[in-house]
């Protein structure tokens, strides 16, 4: 299929388009829990590290999104959406993208002189993976959803390095299972919603939606158990620990939400537009921050008058 027609959006627009900006947000998984809860111990040269880090995955990624969409360019044509992205449309030619590719490098190559040298490794282990998955292992079953996963994980380990501590072992099999469980949405997604779905992802044709239901499942209940004892060592740790009892309904609501989306709906198979345009996640997770903040304002108050009236004063 040569015959392509070229989008209406501007130059400009297209070549960003081609670097996947709405994906960025996904290297900010890199100031997970742990992470956040020290920014207010961090000097200056950890967070120029940090910063400097999430700026590297933001265009490793994005490289490997033009080698992707490189390596895919005649398959995206036949795809029903994938055919409007830059690279499949016309709008960009490969030759500007190789270019483009070549300033990420570039780009990439200067800021690696700001980071401590075990923070780039992080990186460019991330880019091997990725690019080793853009070449093959994409088409290799059940692997392909693990290198996803894997992706995640490093960008959340090179948090904790930035801060010079080692990354939390249940905060990061938490990452792991809940990437892979979104992956594995996605991929039961494109299964039901695709004619000939193989045709545009070929991996497909290694599973089925009773599999993928299967992995789905093994997921949810891997990244649900990880992530509670994650909440409970970090509220333990605050000293908190009925804060865990008040997050459970939230967590398992989320979880529940989730799987519905995936076994009734066909709402999984965008999972960054899901994280970004559910207004359901959006509103539970606002009411949970709140209820937190909340608890532990009144527990404060509460905890602190009954130490004033074990003391022999009057707590009113």
């Amino acid at each position: 299929m040569t015959n392509v027609c070229k989008s209406k959006s501007s130059p400009v627009s297209q070549h960003l388009t081609l670097l996947r900006p709405s994906h960025w947000i996904k290297s900010l998984i890199a100031i997970s829990i742990g992470p956040a809860l020290m920014f207010g111990e961090a000097s200056a040269s950890t967070l120029l590290a940090l910063t400097g880090t999430i700026t590297m995955f933001i265009f490793a990624s994005a490289a490997v999104y033009i080698v992707n969409d490189l390596s895919d360019i005649e398959r995206d044509r036949l795809h029903p959406t994938k055919r409007d992205r830059p690279l499949a449309s016309g709008a960009v030619t490969p030759r500007v993208a190789i270019l483009m590719l070549l300033g990420l490098i570039l780009t990439m190559i200067l800021l690696s002189f700001m980071i401590p040298m075990l923070l780039t490794m992080i990186v460019m282990l991330y880019l091997a993976f990725n690019l080793t998955y853009s070449f093959w292992l994409k088409h290799v079953p059940i692997v392909e959803m693990l290198i996803v996963a894997v992706g995640f994980a490093l960008r959340t380990a090179s948090g904790y390095v930035a801060f010079g501590t080692v990354p939390d072992q249940w905060i990061i099999a938490t990452v792991l299972a809940g990437s892979l469980l979104l992956t594995v949405g996605k991929r039961r997604g494109e299964l039901r919603r695709l004619k000939d779905s193989a045709k545009h992802r070929p991996v497909l044709a290694y599973y089925s939606e009773p599999l993928l239901d299967a992995y789905l499942l093994t997921a949810a209940i891997a990244c649900f158990g990880a992530g509670l004892v994650a909440i409970l060592q970090i509220f333990n740790t605050a000293s908190l620990p009925a804060l865990f009892f008040v997050s459970l309904p939230f967590a398992t609501y989320l979880f529940q939400h989730y799987l519905m989306l995936a076994f009734v709906g066909t709402g999984t198979s965008n999972p960054t537009r899901l994280l970004l345009a559910n207004r359901s996640i959006h509103f539970v997770l606002f009411i949970w921050v709140l209820t937190l903040v909340l608890s532990t304002m009144l527990g404060n108050i509460f905890f602190d008058g009954l130490f004033t009236f074990e003391n022999g004063d009057q707590p009113f």
